[in-house]
């Protein structure tokens, strides 16, 4: 198969895929109210099997889509898709909620373009590209209050609905131009709708008696650009079976192109709108900030028999704005350590 065929059809596949796999809903979340809502990790299985490492280890056989470095130890085609589940318990002081979630993780296909001379095996500069299509956030929230409304007896139910999330398409080169040395660049456009809905009713001092117009309260966030994260590794070896690797990468900052719609839609009750009633309330063209991300690694590895790899990471949230505003975000700082070894 060309490569050209092989491009399409990934981009088809995942077509599908951003259609259906990604626009999955996961279980509920309070934090994925916050920023652009839960950042998924863009490490492939493998990498989530080392506890979240792996920016500085790839062994040609899996993608490495930690370190855009690293895809040119892929000397062969790959294609890897990837699934996850997870249990989330909700706890507060009178409820406990199950959430079981699942969703596609990601469908990825990378190939070289320049492989060695296979009469001499040499080869000045070895190239491999890819395409990833992988969630790169996502939102689910849902949460129900009761209060007392000020000034009067009735009790305000407040529903509380956040869905969607974004997804990216990552252009990926990886170059090995020396025998040690790696570098490569990730090139990803984000795209996605994140919807925030408030729903209030209003009750008589009778729990059960509607008394009023309900007012749902609607905003609708679209987001699309391009974010882009070099890398740099370098593969040495320590004696005869013992190499140690040193990654590297950077998420740029970047500025994503957005637009928001705030809507007011009355109902006659809940869940029946009156249409013309709805009221455009703003629609807001701006930008959101997103800020740098840095992640270090070092890789122990005797080939085919075992690996140990540490990384830190350091996001600079502090740094996030939407729309001017500043979300009081808080910088996060993390280290995982990890390993894999033949059994036998």
């Amino acid at each position: 198969m060309s490569h050209f065929l092989k491009v399409t059809f990934a981009l088809l596949l995942g077509g599908l895929t951003l259609q259906t796999g990604f626009a999955q809903r996961t279980g509920n979340s309070p934090y994925s109210r916050i920023g652009l809502g839960d950042i998924v990790f863009p490490g492939f299985a493998p990498n989530q099997a080392m506890g979240g490492s792996g920016v500085s280890f790839a062994n040609g056989i899996f993608i490495n889509n930690l370190n855009p470095a690293l895809l040119a130890r892929n000397r062969s085609t790959t294609f890897d898709v990837g699934v996850y589940g997870q249990f989330r318990f909700l706890k507060t002081d009178k409820a406990l909620q199950r959430e079981p979630e699942g969703n596609l993780n990601y469908v990825s296909l990378a190939f070289p373009l320049l492989r060695p001379n296979l009469v001499t095996g040499v080869q000045k500069v070895k190239w491999t590209t890819g395409i990833t299509l992988a969630p790169y956030s996502l939102v689910n929230y849902s949460a129900s209050t009761f209060s007392k409304v000020e000034g009067s007896t009735d009790t305000a139910l407040v529903n509380y609905e956040d869905t969607g999330g974004l997804s990216g398409v990552s252009f990926t080169n990886g170059f090995n131009i020396f025998k040690k040395l790696y570098v490569g660049l990730q090139a990803t456009y984000l795209f996605g709708v994140i919807n925030n809905e408030t729903t209030t009713q209003l009750y008589s001092t009778d729990p059960a008696k509607f008394a009023g117009t309900t007012m749902n309260y609607r905003r609708r966030t679209n987001y699309s650009d391009f974010v882009f994260k070099p890398g740099v590794a370098y593969r040495d070896t320590l004696n005869k079976n013992l190499l140690i690797t040193l990654g590297g990468t950077v998420d740029l900052p970047a500025n994503l192109n957005a637009r928001r719609l705030d809507r007011v839609v009355p109902l006659a009750g809940p869940g029946v709108e009156i249409e013309q009633g709805i009221d455009a309330l703003d629609s807001l063209k701006g930008t959101v900030k997103l800020p740098a991300a840095y992640r270090f690694g070092v890789t122990l590895d005797r080939p085919f028999h075992w690996a140990l790899s540490a990384d830190v990471a350091y996001h600079k949230w502090s740094g996030f704005r939407s729309f001017d505003q500043n979300a009081n975000l808080k910088n996060t700082f993390s280290v995982s350590v990890g390993g894999n070894g033949r059994l036998t």
